[in-house]
């Protein structure tokens, strides 16, 4: 037995065990560094795949929300237009009125004009 420079113990023997004894170990630590990078990954996609769908669900509530206003919008817009044209016939009925008035009041003025007193 001999000890190395990090002062591990090795076990060095004439028929090469001790390169072999490297050779598994660095095999054993690729591997798990694989299975690292496989379960970070995995982390990370799995991470990607519910920021989207929550993107998604996002947007779709966004686009709900739109459509909704826009309803709203269409139907204050409707509601606005119907009152104006009320308003407008009601005005245009009290124009006829008050002509229908000033027409009667000038032919009743004529009438005393040319009535002798």
């Amino acid at each position: 037995m001999e000890k190395n420079a990090n002062g591990e113990v090795e076990v060095v023997a004439a028929d090469g065990t001790q390169a072999r004894t490297e050779t598994r170990e660095l095999k054993e630590t690729i591997a798990s560094l694989r299975e690292q990078l496989e379960i970070a990954n995995a982390s990370r996609a799995d991470a990607m795949q519910r920021a989207v769908a929550g993107g998604r669900e996002e947007v779709r509530q966004l686009q709900a929300a739109v459509q909704a206003l826009r309803e709203e919008m269409e139907a204050a817009l409707q509601e606005h237009r119907r009152h104006d044209q009320e308003m407008l016939a009601a005005h245009r009925q009290e124009t006829r009125q008050l002509q229908g008035t000033i027409a009667e009041l000038r032919m009743q003025l004529e009438a005393r004009r040319e009535s002798p007193h």
